[in-house]
């Protein structure tokens, strides 16, 4: 399951999920390379807004690992991890 904009609302798995966020030690986000640099940041950015506007602002501070997903969709995988970094 993943995060969608307002669901520190209650929207999709909402609370739900962000109760699993608390447990954790760390985080993973995977991010679709397919709609380009700027498109997985702004999925990322949307992921880690909602984590951090959840009740437990900690949880975005737990030390965290980025993966790039679809990347045999993408020209050059190389530079689209690169311009994400």
């Amino acid at each position: 399951p993943g995060l969608i904009s307002g669901a520190a609302d209650g929207k999709g798995l909402g609370l739900d999920f962000l109760r699993h966020v608390k447990r954790t030690t760390g985080l993973l986000f995977v991010v679709d390379a397919s709609n380009g640099p700027q498109g997985a940041l702004d999925d990322l950015h949307a992921v880690c807004t909602e984590i951090a506007r959840n009740r437990d602002a900690d949880s975005i501070k737990r030390p965290a690992l980025l993966f790039a997903n679809k990347l045999d969709l993408v020209d050059d995988p190389i530079k689209a991890v690169a311009d994400v970094q």
